[in-house]
């Protein structure tokens, strides 16, 4: 998907009143003070995720590709 075209359907899912929540999953692996992490917005909530994963692998994108099953804890 291009830039261009995912902005797009981001701006049409915030018009019909989406969000885009963080997954249960990546909050219960990566936030330590949940009461805190509730607090924030769900921009800055996805920011602070991506700091985490980028702590845990690394600031390459394609490392969590490939070892997101390992992270999350379910693949051996």
């Amino acid at each position: 998907m291009v830039v261009h075209n995912g902005a797009g359907m981001v701006i049409a899912r915030r018009s019909y009143g989406f969000k885009e929540k963080v997954p249960k999953i990546l909050v219960d692996k990566f936030i330590d003070d949940i009461e805190e992490f509730n607090t924030y917005n769900e921009w800055k909530k996805w920011t602070v995720i991506n700091k985490n994963i980028k702590g845990k692998v690394g600031v390459k994108p394609d490392l969590w590709l490939i070892n997101r099953k390992k992270l999350l804890g379910i693949a051996s």
